[in-house]
């Protein structure tokens, strides 16, 4: 009977982490679809407002959602991932996010009839 209690009170933790680690995880799926929505959103308003080069654009729709890049930091940092690994892919994030704001933003400049000097 003791042996099955010490077994029990030694895997009790391992469970509660479990679900913690599938709780952030869950979280952090949600924080990353919003800030990719709120990095296109935004990619959208600047291009059709703003009628300046695209290299130009892109740090202020970044900056314009750098309240969930933060969110988004802090959970994966919670969620216990080394260093290098929150590094890989917060990078990813970007380069995906750059890529198709670039797109957007042109798409929206052409609409405007938008020619950046």
């Amino acid at each position: 009977m003791k042996s099955v209690l010490v077994f029990t009170l030694l895997l009790a933790p391992v469970g509660a982490h479990a679900a913690t680690f599938e709780e952030l995880t869950q979280k952090m799926d949600v924080v990353r679809s919003s800030y990719e929505v709120c990095l296109m959103d935004a990619a959208r308003y600047y291009g059709a407002k703003l009628c300046r080069d695209v290299s130009e654009i892109v740090p202020g729709v970044f900056g314009k959602c750098t309240d969930l890049r933060v969110q988004l930091e802090n959970l994966i940092r919670d969620r216990g991932d080394a260093g290098n690994e929150r590094t890989r892919q917060l990078q990813t994030i970007r380069e995906n996010a750059t890529d198709s704001m670039t797109a957007i933003i042109l798409d929206q400049q052409i609409a405007e009839n938008c020619q950046p000097k």
